[in-house]
Formats: C-alpha cells, sequence, structure tokens
C-alpha cells in the first residue's frame, strides 16, 4: 500500500482506521476499522452517498463499532499491521480507481472495495453481487456523484485540498483587479 496513491481525504481515513485500533487495544487493522473511520468523518464521500442510499449513518457506525469490539485485543504487542482482508481491500480500491479512470484512490473507491466485503455489505445493506457488480458499482457512483459533485481523484494530488484544485477554464485570478483611477496612467 501506497499512501501517496490516496487522495488526502483517503490517507486520512486510513490513519483514522490506525487510530480506532490503537484505541481499542488491538494489533490488527481491518476492513471494520476503515469502514468506522469513513463513517466518523463529515468530510468525504461516504456519508452523504449512504444518506442518499437511505441507510443511517449513526446506526451504521454503532453496528461496525459493535463489530470492532468483537475483534481480540492484545496488550504489550509491537506495532498495528494491516490485515490481509485490508490489504485485498486496498487492492480493490485501486482496481475501482483505474476502472473509473481516477489517478488516485479516493474515499469513494475505499467504500465501493469495502462493501465487497460480506460482513460488512451486511451491515451497510449494501450488497453488490457478482452478476451486478459493475452495475451496483456505476449505480453507487453515480448516486455519490448526483448527491455531492465528482471527487476529481484523477486531479486530486495525493496532499493537496480540493479548494487548491484548478479546473479547466477557470482562469480567471483570485482577486479582482482594482479599477483604473481616471486620469492617472
Amino acid at each position: 500500500m501506497d499512501l501517496n496513491k490516496f487522495t488526502t481525504k483517503a490517507a486520512g481515513a486510513v490513519e483514522g482506521a490506525l487510530s480506532l485500533v490503537t484505541t481499542h487495544g488491538q494489533q490488527s487493522i481491518e476492513p471494520a476499522h476503515l469502514l468506522a473511520a469513513l463513517l466518523s468523518t463529515d468530510s468525504g464521500i461516504v456519508l452523504p452517498l449512504l444518506k442518499k442510499l437511505g441507510k443511517d449513518t449513526a446506526t451504521l457506525l454503532r453496528e461496525t463499532e459493535k463489530l470492532i469490539a468483537s475483534f481480540p485485543r492484545v496488550s504489550g504487542a509491537g506495532e498495528p499491521y494491516i490485515g490481509s482482508a485490508l490489504r485485498e481491500v486496498f487492492v480493490r480500491a485501486d482496481k475501482e480507481a483505474k476502472r473509473l479512470q481516477d489517478q488516485y484512490v479516493s474515499t469513494e473507491h475505499l467504500f465501493l472495495a469495502l462493501i465487497e466485503d460480506a460482513t460488512l455489505a451486511r451491515v451497510i445493506g449494501v450488497a453488490r453481487a457478482d452478476a451486478e457488480r459493475e452495475r451496483g458499482a456505476d449505480e453507487l457512483v453515480e448516486v455519490h456523484r448526483g448527491a455531492v459533485g465528482r471527487d476529481d481523484a484523477a486531479r486530486l494530488r495525493p496532499h493537496q485540498r480540493p479548494e487548491e484544485l484548478a479546473y479547466p477554464g477557470d482562469d480567471a485570478p483570485d482577486t479582482v483587479p482594482e479599477p483604473a483611477t481616471p486620469g492617472i496612467a
């Protein structure tokens, strides 16, 4: 996993998952930790997307926290590490980014990869059956983009804030020039 290939919000979600592991005295960072991190932030697309799909995000967060509480705790162990299930999520998220022709992995791609996990799909109540996988992903993406606008991960450098993006045709200066004073050359 290369966080340089993640948008700022996606990298922040991974850091949030790490924080949850530490808080709960666990060692392996799992997909549920990442989902809880995504559900715990107001920025990003996951909450607006789930709300648009009619989901109660507070209940989803509580259910995800219950799942996390069931994970084994460790004491005196080494550093937290990324579990194999979360590595698979990262691989799927990277594939989603490429499929959607985005240069960086965003929270959108992470979410689409997370709902492929059977346990999390049950918790979230959003599943993508194999036969409907492409259509389901496209529907989720379209719901998201209709709800909050396009998260342009193709143009968002990993550590660039969205407000720093320069959009095509946006050649206007940031400030309006002062009008020339009449009679002064």
